[in-house]
């Protein structure tokens, strides 16, 4: 399995869903804290992989 960087984009969208995860579970905002940091992880995990739908343009080369 071979990583790769991120996007800009999917590093912005992530750290996006982080910061609004964490503003919710320290009760800033009212929104599901846990689940907004958990798909910020879970997209910069794809990401990092090279998954993600669209985003990603650099392709592992073998």
């Amino acid at each position: 399995m071979k990583i790769s960087t991120p996007t800009i984009i999917t590093f912005i969208v992530s750290a996006a869903l982080a910061i609004a995860g964490l503003l919710g579970q320290l009760n800033v905002l009212d929104l599901p804290g846990f689940w907004l940091l958990f798909a910020g992880f879970v997209l910069l995990f794809l990401g990092n992989l090279g998954i993600t739908i669209g985003l990603s343009s650099n392709k592992p080369t073998e």
